[in-house]
């Protein structure tokens, strides 16, 4: 409950592509699926921005076409934002 309505900022190659508050609910998590414009083939870097922390990542495009980005909050109350990449489509279930 102490994410609930926390703002994260996404941007990719410095520029914000989007902007994500997030909800606490004790039922099952929700998800929100964006595209991105990328070039054909190429290295990007994602930056999650959260209060006065920025966590950056490189991004192999096509080769990690798919992200998908989570938050968690650690033992010692410290925000983690962590990336899955992959070249094809996640499966939830």
């Amino acid at each position: 409950m102490k994410l609930d309505n926390l703002k994260l900022e996404v941007l990719l190659d410095e520029k914000k592509v989007q902007e994500i508050n997030l909800k606490a609910t004790n039922a099952m998590p929700a998800y929100e699926t964006t595209e991105l414009s990328v070039s054909e083939k190429g290295k990007h870097q994602l930056q999650v921005k959260v209060r006065d922390t920025i966590f950056n990542y490189d991004i192999k495009y096509p080769e990690e076409k798919y992200i998908m980005v989570t938050a968690h909050l650690k033992e010692n109350g410290k925000i983690h934002i962590g990336i899955l990449k992959q070249a094809y489509k996640y499966r939830f279930h």
